[in-house]
């Protein structure tokens, strides 16, 4: 991995993990510092998340966090979760022993972190689902698009957890996602994918 690619990978994690905030600026200085990277370095990196629409230019001030208003986000999330359906009916087909394995241990660790009310732990475990869904899929284009498109609409997924019941609502709809695939049943796994559509309503305040 390049320099430029270490440093947006960094970012685009600061972002999914609500480390950096909407509207929050970007010092090229400072992430150099704590990155080890040189400020073209750095500010190339910068640059290529906002043409991903991670970022946006401040005239006369840099970079910083792109808000992105609630109808917009609604719009990311069907897009992103209408491919992430697709990729589930390919995974419940697809997948192998070994794959298996790992989703059960990722449903105990969700199961986990939702009886205990572990938010970044939980969000954190369902995001490895969500890779391991696209991966086992075999749709490589997808996986590139949903990656993207998640990093995108991070704070609305938190927001949806963050609402009364929500976590716990969230850990069924993976519970039923989880038992399709295992299951090898490619109509119930697009279904429980739907499901969580459902869960980004238009308007959802995305922040």
């Amino acid at each position: 991995m390049s320099v430029q690619a270490y440093v947006a990978e960094a970012v685009r994690r600061g972002i999914a993990s609500g480390e950096l905030l909407p509207g929050q600026r970007l010092v090229e200085s400072q992430l150099g510092d704590e990155l080890g990277a040189s400020r073209g370095m750095v500010r190339a990196a910068l640059m290529r998340l906002v043409h991903e629409g991670l970022l946006e230019q401040i005239p006369n001030a840099g970079v910083r966090v792109r808000v992105i208003e609630p109808d917009e986000a609604a719009q990311i999330a069907e897009v992103c979760l209408t491919l992430q359906i697709l990729c589930a009916g390919k995974a419940a087909r697809l997948i192998g022993e070994a794959d298996l394995a790992q989703l059960r241990n990722l449903g105990d660790r969700l199961r986990r972190a939702a009886e205990v009310v572990d938010l970044p732990g939980f969000e954190q475990t369902a995001s490895d689902v969500d890779d391991l869904v696209v991966r086992v899929s075999a749709q490589r284009v997808a996986t590139d698009v949903v990656g993207r498109l998640r990093v995108r609409i991070a704070c609305l997924r938190r927001r949806v957890l963050l609402r009364e019941g929500g976590l716990a609502a969230a850990a069924l709809r993976y519970e039923a996602l989880l038992d399709a695939i295992t299951c090898g049943d490619a109509e119930r796994a697009e279904a429980a994918m739907a499901a969580m559509a459902a869960a980004y309503p238009a308007g959802t305040d995305g922040g």
